[in-house]
């Protein structure tokens, strides 16, 4: 039971660590850079993905802890430290960033207006959305449902 705890905990710790660095490129390369006006905390609770988390939690764990060869388990650390990390590099965090958020060649319509253009983010109370009619990043209000 303890060597379990302490598996879920370390799991907990690195994933936590590799979670914050993706996000943070996010944040700095795809967020920021399209002059989206977010905190970051906002940000990283609303797109976090419970189920990828625990999945990875328990699986961290499961190396640090269980898995007998030690070199191993630090490869497989360090490969997800550099895939999180690489996305504080801007081209490929803008990329992941379009891929993750980006909703493209969409019309909404908001009596009496028309609005074309792709949707670079929807936080809890807008949507940020680039009108290629205006050639610009406009917000726009959500519906309440």
């Amino acid at each position: 039971m303890t060597k379990a705890f302490q598996a879920f905990l370390t799991g907990i710790f690195f994933t936590f660590i590799l979670d914050f660095t993706l996000f943070l490129g996010l944040k700095l390369n795809y967020i920021d850079v399209h002059g989206i006006k977010t905190y970051f905390n906002p940000f990283f609770v609303d797109n976090q993905n419970l189920w990828l988390f625990l999945l990875l939690t328990v699986f961290i764990g499961w190396i640090t802890i269980y898995l007998r060869s030690t070199k191993s388990a630090a490869i497989i650390l360090a490969f997800l430290f550099v895939l999180s990390g690489s996305s504080v590099i801007p081209a490929i965090g803008s990329k992941l960033g379009d891929a993750l958020f980006r909703q493209a060649n969409l019309e909404i319509t908001i009596a009496p207006n028309t609005y074309r253009g792709d949707i670079l983010y929807n936080d809890r109370h807008q949507i940020y959305f680039y009108d290629t009619d205006l050639q610009r990043v406009i917000t726009l209000p959500k519906e309440k449902k």
